[in-house]
């Protein structure tokens, strides 16, 4: 023993690389994404050597999706490779110390590696004595091996299937270390190298890496496991499926041949007289047959096919009738050594159709049997038992889907389904019912939808105008570390709040709502602190910030009982990784989206059809290891849009330094899909010094066609036109504009940029309307032009003549530099603002604080509201509820409507009372007296009295406010 410790050393500083060099040490994602490791194996991540991926042995993975699932758990700190089919008949010799590695030198024989002299892919731990060795057996071995999960060389010297010797409990019960020497197979996992062991906190290293690719199993191996190989009766769906695409017909289905040729009954018959039935050939008379003696004896003989001078290389066992050679590299089971004998071709795959018929019944006569009639008779009593519930189609579906609305839980509502199917003698899987469920009652839905004009619809309306849409879902998803889940939580501060946005480089306010927010990525203490770090008092805000949690996302019934109880603006579900855990399905898997294309359909449905409350729902997702959304692309699919935040790019990040912000703590929100057209769209998220996260659109208002490289888009032209007019000197009603002057100014500035193909006045009147839809606009009141009432338009908030941008109760106003506002993007747009230095930001004058919402004001505390120096040592009170209400009146008495200044006197808190409604949502007078509740409320003498300008000079409390800057 002695000497066989010194003769592994304890390190090898460069394992033999087989011509393919390793990268540099490095963590095990590292070596994940370097391509270490053969991407036709499946991987999971491990903590030390366990993993908490549920069915990991069962299913073939793709390795973003591993490199997904390794973030998924803080505990991960490394990978392993799951043996056997998965990764394309992968077999690990494990040797578990010296004592293994001697009964592993007996019974290699001449196949025996010393340490660090193999010849395959190896490596170690690091503890004394132990590695293992990885191969690969023959592929036509495989499908024989499914049962095989780990054959161990027991200290008596036989090889057996288990997980165990018989003597280990013996010897650990003494208080004597027990050494295993196993092969692992099917369902078992080997941990890679640069992952941790969890003994010695060391990494796991590569003894010889071979180049990337394990050498073919040794003789001995194939010997230790040809008595355990074992023909498959039943094969899988997708095996069927691609034997009977080219199959005739059969008087049975070929499932069903097979199932009952390799019963137990037929089979007790078959194999006493393999060497009769099946094993004939005049090879087979000219070499003979030796036998390999043993608990599982092998039959060897010369090759059909190639011959062989040792007259061993053919080899069946007749206990399973299984059979291989390993110089031809072919093998199977009876019916396949049946069909490349009478077929002439070794390689010819698995009998399918009438050649497996023939062959099935010709060896059944020969058994005694008459072929269909017994297969037959046993087939109707084994296979398609008589069902004891008779159901018709209709009457089927109906259960199911009666099933669904009782049992919220899927895990029992799947167990009920599957029972159901059984009893009506339907052969469908948990899963075959769901989706049979769903395409029932997707066309039950379109049917009664169909049975009434579609236009009778309640038409979408903006969770943040001119961003989120309602009803729509989102995906935000990002690398981990990029802040996603605090991103999100600015959206919903806004949303809970009603903090107005800026959008395009107009604050539009944002209506007050609730946000239902869907925890399953963290404890609660972690998202007390987030919610704290991002100014959500979790006790004082739970009136709008509703949190649920435990929520798997296909527990369809229970997100839409809490969208209806809640009724929330916005909802935030963190993560689909985290609450999919528990789901059959996997992420790579069509049927993983399922869930979000029913959240689709039903969001904004009626009740009655099983819908729930229109609301904005975003899911926080991570990205794979191209950047893209991980998983299955019929997430993207499913939903109307997809955000990607991201690192600044190094043009972008000196922008961002030019206007004074700390590059690190930016990242940008990009559109990556958007059924509002906002493709390629950035939003700023940024982190100020306390930790908050603000956000605000970063689009300049006036696009460029060509991914930015081309002309001006005109609807933003038009767009940008209202705006700055807005933003001009001079009353009020003088910085209104009507889509005839909007037009006109278009269609001359196309011209002086070379464009003749100029849009007529009715599609720039549709744009208009269309951003007065999106809450970018708003209706300014009516001017006469000639002896018409003609529509004018404004922003929601006009700035005043020399204000700052910035608003104090606003997360998401960008602050102004020396030269252009960040969201800026025309110098012109830019005229009579005024830089941040030595100007006091404006009063909020947008948004009246509703009930339930606290939020302190410039007004006293008494009420009388604020005290404004007006720049003449004279001082007037005024608040902002006051601002925008003065009336007008036209001659026939009837008030004109409060101005765009005020148009957003609708807004309300979450759980506040009712207030009038936004102006895009109010009835249209046709006669124009109140233009959708923007008037001309400042034309008249009593409304310019309040001169604006005089609120320059007005300092409110900073210390009142909580803003999102330093």
């Amino acid at each position: 023993m002695a000497d066989l410790e010194k003769s592994q050393p304890e390190e090898i500083a460069n394992p033999p690389s087989g011509g393919k060099e390793l990268p540099p040490p490095g963590s095990p994602l590292d070596w994940l994404r370097a391509g270490v490791f053969p991407e036709d194996w499946t991987l999971i991540p491990v903590a030390g050597k366990a993993t908490y991926i549920k069915e990991w042995g069962d299913h073939k993975r793709r390795r973003i999706d591993s490199e997904g699932l390794f973030f998924e758990d803080s505990r991960y700190n490394g990978f392993g490779v799951v043996t056997g089919e998965l990764s394309g008949g992968l077999i690990a010799l494990d040797v578990d110390g010296h004592q293994a590695d001697a009964r592993y030198r007996a019974e290699a024989g001449a196949g025996y590696e010393a340490y660090g002299e193999e010849q395959t892919m190896s490596w170690t731990s690091g503890k004394p004595g132990r590695r293992q060795l990885l191969y690969r057996v023959p592929e036509h071995m495989v499908p024989l091996m499914a049962d095989i999960n780990t054959v161990i060389l027991r200290e008596d010297g036989e090889w057996a299937l288990g997980q165990g010797d018989t003597n280990r409990t013996k010897k650990e019960q003494a208080g004597e270390e027990y050494e295993e020497l196993v092969l692992r197979f099917n369902r078992c996992q080997s941990v890679l190298p640069q992952s941790i062991h969890p003994d010695t906190g060391k990494r796991y290293r590569f003894l010889n890496y071979n180049g990337g690719q394990p050498a073919e199993a040794p003789e001995w191996v194939l010997e230790v496991i040809r008595p355990h190989l074992k023909a498959k009766a039943w094969l899988s769906e997708e095996e069927m499926g691609q034997l009977e695409a080219e199959a005739g017909k059969t008087l049975l289905p070929s499932r069903q041949i097979r199932g009952w040729f390799f019963s137990e009954e037929v089979q007790a018959k078959l194999l006493p007289r393999l060497d009769e039935l099946v094993f004939k050939h005049p090879t087979f008379d000219q070499y003979g047959w030796d036998i390999r003696p043993g608990k599982n004896p092998q039959m060897m003989s010369g090759c059909p096919w190639h011959g062989g001078k040792s007259g061993t290389s053919f080899q069946y066992s007749e206990l399973s009738g299984c059979w291989d050679c390993k110089a031809c590299g072919v093998g199977g089971d009876v019916l396949d050594f049946v069909h490349k004998i009478k077929t002439g071709d070794k390689f010819a795959g698995k009998p399918k159709g009438p050649s497996l018929e023939n062959y099935v019944a010709e060896l059944a006569v020969a058994l005694g049997y008459r072929y269909p009639d017994d297969a037959q008779a046993v087939v109707r009593t084994e296979v398609t038992p008589r069902p004891n519930l008779m159901l018709d189609s209709e009457s089927f579906l109906k259960r199911l889907s009666q099933i669904i609305k009782e049992h919220p839980n899927p895990a029992k509502a799947k167990d009920l389904m599957q029972e159901l199917a059984q009893n009506t003698g339907r052969r469908m899987s948990a899963i075959d019912c769901i989706r049979a469920e769903q395409e029932y009652s997707a066309y039950v839905l379109a049917q009664k939808t169909n049975g009434k004009p579609w236009w009778e619809i309640e038409k979408m309306t903006f969770t943040i105008p001119g961003l989120m849409m309602r009803p729509t879902q989102i995906i935000l998803h990002a690398a981990p570390g990029k802040g996603k889940t605090s991103a999100a939580m600015g959206f919903a501060r806004m949303v809970g709040r009603g903090e107005p946005m800026t959008i395009r480089g107009i604050q539009v306010p944002i209506q007050a709502g609730k946000v239902l927010w869907i925890q399953n990525d963290q404890n609660p203490a972690k998202l007390v602190r987030d919610c704290e770090d991002n100014g959500i008092d979790p006790e004082k805000d739970s009136e709008w910030f509703i949190v649920r949690r435990s929520f798997q996302m296909n527990y369809v019934a229970d997100l839409t009982k809490w969208i209806n109880d809640v009724k929330p603006a916005l909802v935030v579900i963190d993560s689909i990784g985290s609450c999919s855990t528990d789901m059959q399905e996997q992420e790579k898997d069509k049927a993983f989206a399922s869930p979000l294309y029913y959240y689709s359909r039903m969001n904004g449905e009626s009740l009655d059809l099983g819908g729930f409350n229109p609301c904005t729902i975003m899911w926080i997702h991570h990205d794979n290891a191209q950047g893209e959304v991980r998983g299955t692309r019929y997430l993207t699919a499913a939903v109307d849009e997809q955000w990607h935040l991201r690192d600044l790019t190094d043009q972008e990040k000196e922008q961002v330094r030019a206007k004074g912000k700390v590059a690190s703590n930016c990242r940008f929100i990009q559109v990556k899909k958007s059924r509002m057209g906002r493709e390629g769209d950035l939003l700023m998220v940024e982190r100020d010094i306390q930790g908050t996260y603000s956000v605000w659109d970063h689009t300049p208002t006036e696009r460029r066609t060509d991914e930015g490289q081309g002309d001006p888009e005109p609807s933003t032209m038009a767009l940008r036109i209202v705006r700055d007019r807005a933003r001009g000197e001079g009353p009020v009603e003088e910085r209104r504009i009507t889509a005839l002057a909007v037009w006109e100014q278009l269609v001359e500035e196309l011209h002086g940029l070379g464009v003749n193909d100029a849009p007529s006045r009715r599609t720039v009147d549709r744009w208009l309307k269309r951003w007065v839809e999106d809450g970018v606009l708003v209706l300014g009141g009516i001017e006469m032009v000639g002896k018409s009432r003609t529509k004018t338009y404004t922003t929601p908030t006009p700035p005043r003549v020399g204000w700052s941008l910035e608003c104090p109760l606003s997360i998401v106003t960008p602050d102004t530099s020396d030269d252009q506002d960040l969201t800026m993007d025309t110098p012109s747009a830019n005229d009579g603002h005024v830089h941040r230095s030595g100007v006091a930001p404006a009063m909020d004058m947008s948004i009246v604080p509703p009930e339930g919402v606290n939020r302190e004001t410039p007004c006293s505390d008494a009420g009388s509201g604020a005290t404004i120096d007006n720049g003449q040592n004279s001082e007037a009170t005024i608040c902002p509820s006051q601002i925008g209400n003065a009336e007008s009146h036209n001659e026939e008495g009837k008030a004109a409507g409060e101005p765009a200044g005020g148009a957003v006197e609708g807004l309300q808190g979450a759980g506040g009372s009712e207030a009038r409604p936004l102006p895009r949502e109010r009835e249209e007078v046709a006669r124009g007296d109140r233009a959708d509740g923007a008037g001309e409320a400042l034309s008249n003498e009593a409304a310019t009295e309040l001169d604006f300008k005089s609120l320059l000079s007005h300092q409110p409390r900073w210390d009142s406010y909580e803003t999102a800057f330093g």
